[in-house]
C-alpha cells in the first residue's frame, strides 16, 4: 500500500462492498449485546477471515470481541 511518500507490505487497504457489509451485519446480530461502530465491525470480520488475533486499538471493542488489545 502507497499513501504519498510512505509505503508498506504489511499493511493493506480493502473496499467496503456490499459482501462485505453483509458479513459486517452477520457478526453483529451475533454479538448484539455489544455496541461496537461499523469500522470496529469490518475490522473484525476481515481480521478474522486473515487469522488475525492481536490489535493495535485504544478502546475496549476489539476485547470484547474476542481479539488481544495491544498496547
Amino acid at each position: 500500500i502507497v499513501f504519498g511518500d510512505w509505503s508498506s507490505d504489511v499493511c493493506s487497504s480493502d473496499l467496503v462492498d456490499d459482501a462485505l457489509l453483509q458479513r459486517d451485519w452477520e457478526y453483529f446480530q451475533k454479538l448484539g449485546d455489544k455496541s461496537f461502530s461499523l469500522t470496529d465491525g469490518v475490522s473484525f470480520v476481515l481480521m478474522k477471515e486473515r487469522g488475525i488475533n492481536r490489535a493495535l486499538a485504544f478502546d475496549k471493542h476489539f476485547a470484547q470481541a474476542g481479539f488481544t488489545k495491544l498496547p
